[in-house]
């Protein structure tokens, strides 16, 4: 028998292949795009280029979701062909919940049933170090599949278990996995401009002399976040005044960056803190 089976951890992907690729271990989920129609040809690409010959059995997708029955972005990758999808639930702190006991469950009947030879294990979840015991035992092969940079996004036991341990290049990553930038990101570059396109005052009267904040400086806060304000999606709109206080990280990161920049110099904390403020108010504010 020749088969294999793909056993994916949709949490991993998203969060390694996001930091693999832009950086930022932190990167929101929402700005992660999978290609559906490539996830199986992908996987089939990779297996072939490590063990050619083999045969396919399928693809199993595990993630969590909201409203695990009626999840558009889950629907639609089960509809295609050699993908199973596997549900979990997310938690009121968006976490998975039941997702790594629905893997060991898989890793373990497939052993059991030998309905496999091997078994790619996309994930570095210390949590699934039982299941690949217990799999092995039935003489089924275990690779695992890490992203970029495993020594920091894959448990050492859980490498220490396994057959093998291979890497999906951020080179090879790209062809399946995009990472879209937000506005706020976006918006840094944009301040960025404008602060080079001024030609009579790249830096603040209170950047040259190293005096306090001028009200000129205070102005062009304004203006600056008020710009910020005016690019931001309503997905990041509907973020920040979800908050009771303060601003979502990236969002805050954003605008704190694309600030200073424009003035041309650090922001003290009392002007950090103004810019925060205003950001709520233009946000919270209605119709704005």
């Amino acid at each position: 028998m020749n088969r294999y089976a793909i056993l994916v951890d949709a949490g991993y992907l998203y969060s390694a292949s996001a930091a693999a690729l832009t950086g930022d271990t932190h990167h929101p989920r929402s700005k992660v795009r999978v290609d559906y129609d490539h996830v199986a040809p992908f996987f089939q690409d990779y297996v072939a280029s490590v063990l050619p010959g083999r045969e396919l059995l399928r693809v199993l997708w595990f993630d969590g979701a909201d409203n695990p029955g009626d999840s558009q972005q889950h629907l639609a990758l089960g509809y295609r062909d050699n993908i199973t999808v596997r549900l979990g639930a997310i938690s009121k702190h968006g976490n998975q919940k039941g997702v790594d006991t629905l893997i060991v469950t898989d890793l373990v009947e497939l052993a059991q049933n030998r309905a496999v030879a091997d078994i790619f294990l996309v994930s570095g979840d210390d949590d699934l170090r039982v299941g690949v015991m217990i799999a092995k035992k039935y003489g089924v092969r275990i690779h695992l599949v890490g992203i970029e940079a495993p020594d920091k996004n894959v448990s050492n036991s859980l490498r220490q278990e396994v057959d093998t341990t291979r890497m999906l290049s951020t080179d090879h990553l790209a062809k399946l996995v995009s990472v879209k930038s937000s506005s706020a990101e976006i918006l840094v570059g944009q301040i960025e401009d404008l602060s080079s396109s001024d030609t009579t005052n790249s830096l603040s009267p209170a950047a040259e002399s190293g005096l306090t904040p001028t009200l000129a400086d205070s102005a062009e806060i304004e203006g600056a976040v008020g710009l910020f304000c005016h690019h931001l999606t309503q997905d990041e709109r509907s973020e920040i005044a979800n908050l009771s206080s303060g601003l979502p990280s990236l969002i805050d990161s954003a605008l704190l960056k694309g600030v200073a920049r424009r003035i041309g110099r650090k922001l003290e904390a009392d002007e950090k803190r103004k810019a925060r403020s205003l950001v709520r108010a233009i946000i919270t504010k209605p119709n704005s």
